[in-house]
């Protein structure tokens, strides 16, 4: 949400009964990841570079707790 100042976030979960899965989708309306940042993405302490000029703070495990929660 930090990199998302003055934007959108949208969470949409659903499930198919089918296969028994469930799929969550976040999109966002901030300033975007680098291409050349792809590969650092989930990875404990990869910080990303600011796209948008701030220097934000950080330690770089935000996405990693994330995805462990909903893996």
């Amino acid at each position: 949400m930090k990199f998302t100042s003055n934007g959108n976030i949208e969470i949409v979960a659903s499930y198919n009964e089918a296969d028994e899965k469930l799929k969550i989708k976040v999109s966002d309306t901030g300033s975007g990841i680098s291409k050349k940042d792809f590969d650092k993405l989930f990875k404990m302490f990869s910080k990303l570079e600011d796209t948008d000029g701030k220097n934000t703070e950080g330690v770089g495990i935000g996405l990693v707790i994330c995805q462990s929660i909903v893996e």
